[in-house]
């Protein structure tokens, strides 16, 4: 089954419950993977949109090396992203590695519970609108329900970070210079040697970048 919002997708396995392994399995084979949690709102969205399995629902979290990491970006879950119930995690029986998220729960509805990972839950996995190549390959794509926005790296900028921030144009007096210009002339790692005519003498540095 899937649940629409915009461009990105989620998505859930309504015909068999699956261990973690078996559910991830699952999303990457025909979505994207297991869900990856960013805000309340999409928190809320899920709740509201999900029904109610009685054995709740696996999400792209686990603990690997004692951090709970997002299986997907390989980021470690930081403090502010914590969405814990109460008392979580406990690892009450130990082994307690993976997340499973409470959908429609009566008490803590979309808080989440770690549990060994050979329960068997359903999937919730997410496609990516982040796919294949957006932002232009020069910044980072950030899923948002309904839509994505690009992390520009430095040295872009724009909606899809397709321009390329600008340097003064150089004119050097008494000196030959030398440019390469991979993004286009005196922008963002554009690179001048400078070499003096007979009768100069450099002042400044030979190379600029």
């Amino acid at each position: 089954m899937w649940v629409e919002v915009g461009a990105w997708t989620y998505h859930y396995s309504d015909q068999g419950d699956y261990s973690w392994e078996q559910a991830r399995n699952y999303c990457q084979t025909f979505f994207t993977d297991l869900v990856a949690i960013q805000n309340k709102q999409e928190i809320k969205y899920l709740n509201e949109s999900l029904p109610f399995h009685r054995h709740y629902y696996w999400i792209g979290i686990r603990k690997l090396g004692g951090t709970w990491t997002w299986v997907g970006t390989k980021k470690a879950l930081t403090k502010e992203a914590e969405n814990w119930a109460a008392g979580e995690p406990n690892n009450r029986r130990s082994n307690q590695d993976c997340v499973e998220i409470y959908i429609k729960r009566q008490q803590e509805s979309g808080k989440w519970n770690d549990e060994p990972c050979n329960r068997r839950k359903k999937a919730l996995c997410y496609k990516a609108s982040c796919q294949p190549f957006p932002c232009s390959q020069r910044g980072e794509c950030v899923e948002t329900i309904g839509s994505y926005r690009c992390e520009c790296y430095p040295g872009f900028r724009g909606p899809e970070c397709e321009d390329v921030v600008q340097c003064a144009q150089l004119e050097p007096e008494g000196a030959r210079m030398n440019c390469t210009h991979p993004y286009g002339d005196f922008s963002y790692n554009s690179t001048c040697t400078f070499r003096c005519q007979e009768g100069f003498e450099r002042r400044g540095a030979g190379t600029l970048r």
